[in-house]
């Protein structure tokens, strides 16, 4: 817990001088129990660029344009919210992608076209790269503070407990 900590207060002191770059002010607040007690503050790219800031990837990422969010995952025509996602090169299903949640779209939709997501990765994997197929079964969906993420990474289980604990708390 206290290397968790550590880390995060590194990658804070890393991000906060770029600040300018992420449209503005965050204003993270890490206590020693744990959560972003500002989430609600936060934009789903600067969500993003924590979570990518501080969780192992195996792969290249990429940030891409939000269009390519909304075609890749199916989203429901009535999502009009932010949302951010980086993507792999393709050599693994790696991803992570951050979805705010608006009052016309449910949060449920937005859950249902994420586990989609994963189940067509998980039969686009299976035949040629089934070393990678762990990473997608084990996938972190996790919603609140009006957020929906998506991360397949090198570390699922510590990518869940750092969103859980650090930024949707």
């Amino acid at each position: 817990m206290k290397n968790i900590l550590l880390l995060v207060g590194l990658s804070l002191l890393l991000i906060l001088p770029l600040q300018g770059c992420f449209g503005g002010v965050v204003d993270v607040d890490i206590t020693a129990s744990g959560g972003a007690s500002a989430a609600q503050d936060l934009s789903a790219e600067t969500i993003a660029d924590l979570i990518y800031s501080n969780i192992p990837f195996d792969d290249m990422m990429t940030k891409v344009p939000p269009a390519s969010i909304k075609n890749s995952y199916g989203l429901p025509s009535c999502y009009k919210s932010g949302c951010a996602i980086y993507v792999s090169t393709g050599a693994t299903p790696e991803e992570l992608a951050v979805f705010e949640i608006d009052d016309v779209c449910t949060e449920d939709a937005i859950i249902e076209a994420a586990n989609n997501r994963i189940e067509k990765q998980v039969k686009s994997y299976s035949s040629y790269a089934p070393k990678e197929v762990p990473k997608l079964e084990s996938a972190v969906i996790y919603s609140g503070s009006g957020f929906v993420v998506v991360c397949v990474s090198a570390d699922n289980s510590l990518a869940k407990d750092f969103i859980k604990d650090y930024i949707l708390a």
